[in-house]
């Protein structure tokens, strides 16, 4: 998906670039945009990272539409460029998000959505 995404779309300018489906996040980190076919540098199971979201909204993840599952992770994206250093720090989060710098890239930051015709 990432090397489609590079050979096919806009050009990378990012340190990071994540790819999140219902059952993983894959992470690549410094990748740049090499259209070449490389293998993440992290790859997580989604459901602890995500499992207090379905569980707040009352959705049952296997069941998930394309487009709440969207909302979802938008809104743990969200909550990761919130959430101050020391709450992070001292939460027990996935161990990918502080060894990759991946949470400190994100931190205070904004989503974007690209409009689509």
């Amino acid at each position: 998906m990432r090397r489609n995404i590079v050979a096919h779309g806009a050009p990378l300018d990012s340190d990071y670039f994540l790819l999140v489906t219902p059952d993983r996040l894959y992470l690549w980190q410094d990748a740049g945009s090499d259209p070449a076919e490389l293998p993440p540098t992290f790859v997580a199971d989604t459901e602890p990272a995500f499992a207090p979201y379905f569980k707040n909204a009352g959705i049952d993840a296997r069941k998930i539409s394309g487009e709440a599952f969207e909302f979802l992770v938008a809104a743990w994206l969200s909550d990761l460029t919130r959430l101050p250093e020391a709450d992070a720090k001292s939460a027990s989060g996935p161990a990918w998000l502080e060894e990759s710098g991946f949470r400190a890239a994100v931190q205070d930051g904004r989503i974007e959505y690209e409009d689509t015709p």
